[in-house]
């Protein structure tokens, strides 16, 4: 069973700088990406993986149009989650630094 996006967010907004409205924003999107990319998973269940395609005399099995979309998606998601916690660590590590 899927994580809500509410708790999602609460995890996320827990592990970084709540003053930083740059993490924050980027957790926002982190979000609205992880919505579109359950929304397109759900359609490709209800549909399938492949579809059928008639063209005039033609006929023949393709992929889910959605499919490269899911990958796409999925590699932002890991692009973001980096820059989120990278970013974060990094500054969690320099305050720590300081005497």
């Amino acid at each position: 069973m899927p994580v809500s996006t509410k708790k999602i967010r609460e995890s996320m907004l827990a592990r970084v700088d709540d003053t930083d409205f740059l993490v924050i924003e980027k957790i926002e999107r982190y979000i609205a990406l992880v919505k579109k990319y359950r929304q397109l998973i759900t359609a490709i269940n209800k549909e399938g993986l492949t579809i059928n395609v008639n063209n005039s005399s033609q006929h023949y099995i393709k992929t889910h149009p959605s499919m490269s979309d899911v990958i796409k998606i999925n590699k932002e998601l890991l692009m973001l989650e980096d820059a989120i916690f990278k970013r974060s660590k990094v500054k969690k590590e320099s305050s720590n630094d300081k005497p």
